[in-house]
């Protein structure tokens, strides 16, 4: 059945009215407020109504806040000067306001039961992995070889989840390295903090005036940067991760929707460019048992010496020179001694050389015979040999 002229005319003038510039007329065209009201919309205090909107949605910029607040002679009594935080969960909506419906291959399931509220620094938000909006991803996984952990962060260029020193987050990404870099530059830059940011304390909570100063550096604050680029940014030295999967968007679509009914509502689509098929794997070129192997393999080549022979070499100009000159101390500090003793030394056979030297009644004994063979003892079959040690 087709619309008459009249109700095109009337959609079209209330399309027109919703989506119109002019200040107050698009309340002629919603339909949640009563028809006098339409008409005879109540007094709005519209700076501050923006400025509240630049509290809740904070990106580093606060013009309206500033202007109306800070450099205005003479500010509104109601303008908000501290306990930004407030204001922000005040007017900021929870999952079930947000998210309506969800799917995942034409399959509906729970928005907030999978959504799961997470604090960053631009607010709370709401996060199933990782969600874009209506962007087409290139998704890379890397597989890591057990040995890299041995190599350090600057060698590998990138970090493990669990080294994550100082972080805001329990656990280390590229994302939570950014956060930390961009607080410590607020510190840096205005001595405080905004009231998004994680790990703030109430004494460096922003004022009105660190407000100000944010807005006047949100150029320098909001924005990254490579270390070589020369345009106002933050350069934060922060390494990838080697635990998370890179999603690179390599398509951005946008496209408005018009329409009073839809004006309210946001469809976000995720579409993968291809299944994520490309695997990398990040190992180790050389470890620290790869080095000595080679070491001693280039050593043994042209010295003929292997790993032990460096072993003996500092054995023995280390354990063997120390015992050494501990062992001389000691010979020098206990001296031996020696005393005249007589051996007696009996050895088994027919000749018995009784002693050696004059006799006592001046007679000698000849032990041998003239052609030099031993005298035999008829009573003894041994000889006795008696030595005298002199001192």
């Amino acid at each position: 059945m087709s619309k008459s002229k009249t109700s095109i005319c009337k959609d079209l003038i209330k399309d027109y009215c919703a989506n119109c510039t002019f200040a107050g007329i698009h309340y002629i065209a919603d339909e949640s407020k009563h028809k006098s009201e339409r008409i005879w919309p109540p007094l709005h205090l519209l700076d501050l109504e923006d400025a509240l909107k630049e509290i809740a949605y904070f990106r580093g910029v606060a013009y309206v806040l500033v202007s109306t607040c800070f450099t205005n002679p003479d500010p509104d009594p109601l303008c908000p000067t501290s306990n930004y935080s407030y204001y922000a969960n005040l007017i900021r909506r929870d999952c079930n306001k947000i998210l309506k419906n969800c799917s995942y291959n034409n399959k509906e399931f729970s928005c907030c039961e999978y959504f799961q509220p997470i604090e960053t620094d631009v607010g709370p938000c709401y996060i199933l992995n990782s969600i874009q909006t209506n962007r087409i991803l290139s998704v890379r996984n890397i597989e890591n070889d057990p040995l890299i952990t041995e190599t350090t962060p600057e060698q590998r260029a990138c970090r493990f989840h669990h080294e994550n020193e100082g972080g805001l987050y329990p656990h280390y990404s590229y994302s939570a390295c950014t956060v930390l870099c961009r607080k410590k530059a607020q510190l840096e830059s205005c001595h405080c903090n905004d009231h998004f940011m994680l790990g703030t304390t109430e004494e460096t909570l922003c004022n009105l005036t660190g407000m100000a100063c944010l807005n006047k550096l949100q150029s320098h604050l909001t924005t990254l940067k490579p270390a070589w680029a020369k345009r106002p940014g933050l350069s934060c030295n922060c390494l990838p991760s080697c635990d998370e999967t890179e999603i690179t968007v390599i398509k951005d679509v946008t496209s408005s929707v018009k329409g009073k009914a839809n004006k309210k509502k946001a469809h976000v689509e995720i579409v993968l460019a291809y299944l994520p098929t490309e695997r990398f794997k990040r190992n180790v070129v050389r470890s620290r048992l790869d080095l000595v192997v080679s070491v001693g393999g280039t050593t043994g080549l042209f010295v003929g010496a292997s790993l032990l022979s460096f072993v003996e070499l500092f054995f023995f100009f280390t354990v063997r020179f120390i015992s050494n000159i501990w062992m001389e101390r000691k010979r020098n500090k206990d001296p031996p001694t020696t005393k005249s003793a007589l051996v007696l030394l009996e050895l088994p056979g027919p000749p018995e050389i009784e002693e050696f030297g004059p006799q006592s009644n001046g007679s000698r004994k000849e032990a041998y015979t003239s052609s030099g063979v031993p005298k035999f003892s008829p009573k003894l079959n041994k000889h006795i040999i008696k030595l005298k040690q002199l001192d």
